[in-house]
């Protein structure tokens, strides 16, 4: 995890050498916000065929929403996350696989709560996400072994924050 509040166009190359000599990195998703998601970095792990996870700005978002017209979006792979705020609400988050897509209770008091620091925040919604997949992919399980994909869910996850 690299320290969070700049814009980066730098470390991510240099990052990518290191993980790759240390490690002998070959397949890996990453995950970052925008100050990582310029078009230099982008390519970068497009150059190196490993996948990535981002956020859309407004504009591009809506230029492929505008590409994509009346086509239904695919319910498959990792879905997105969306926030909505249902203070008093005991939800803290669910699944709408229609639109493939996670919903946060953003005025849930644990969400309220976990803000108060961005790592605690982070690792919140990384539990949120967890327990959301698992629920969605693992239906019909009982409730321990629920848990149990949810323990190991989150141990990988969080390894990689």
């Amino acid at each position: 995890m690299l320290r969070g509040n700049r814009a980066d166009t730098t470390t991510l190359r240099g990052l990518l050498a290191s993980l790759g000599r240390r490690f002998g990195l070959r397949k890996a998703v990453f995950v970052f916000d925008n100050g990582m998601s310029s078009t230099l970095n982008l390519e970068a792990l497009r150059k190196e065929e490993l996948d990535f996870v981002t956020r859309l700005s407004t504009t591009t978002l809506r230029e492929l929403l505008a590409q994509l017209g009346s086509t239904p979006i695919p319910s498959q792979g990792l879905p997105d996350y969306t926030f909505e705020r249902a203070p008093g609400e005991s939800w803290r988050s669910k699944f709408d696989p229609r639109r493939n897509v996670i919903v946060v209770n953003n005025g849930h008091r644990d969400f309220v709560y976990a803000s108060r620091s961005k790592s605690l925040k982070l690792r919140y919604l990384v539990r949120l996400y967890a327990k959301e997949l698992v629920i969605h992919n693992f239906v019909g399980l009982p409730a321990d072994q629920l848990l149990e994909r949810m323990v190991e869910l989150s141990l990988r996850t969080e390894e990689h924050l």
